[in-house]
């Protein structure tokens, strides 16, 4: 493609009015786990007293961690009761 031929007010090679809230809603979603934790650390390194740092972000990432292990328990039980308890698990689509 021609470097001359883009106009500089496209997006993906469409017109800059289709860039809509749906189409940047994703790059939100994908991103905000990642900027919540980062704003969580932020704020309880800053937040907490002197001698507390370290704890208080210490328990920011156990909650972190303890999050994580019970998603992927419900997850293994989803998949253990949509399985009818065979290996493998998930919907059946046909």
């Amino acid at each position: 493609m021609d470097p001359k031929s883009i106009d500089p007010g496209s997006v993906d090679g469409g017109d800059a009015d289709e860039f809509t809230i749906t189409r940047s809603s994703r790059c939100y979603s994908l991103l905000s786990p990642l900027i919540t934790m980062v704003l969580e650390l932020e704020f309880f390194y800053d937040q907490g007293p002197g001698l507390m740092k370290s704890f208080s972000t210490s328990m920011s990432l156990l909650t972190l961690a303890i999050g994580g292990y019970l998603s992927s328990v419900v997850v293994m039980i989803a998949s253990f009761e949509t399985s009818g308890g065979r290996r493998g698990g998930g919907v059946d689509i046909s």
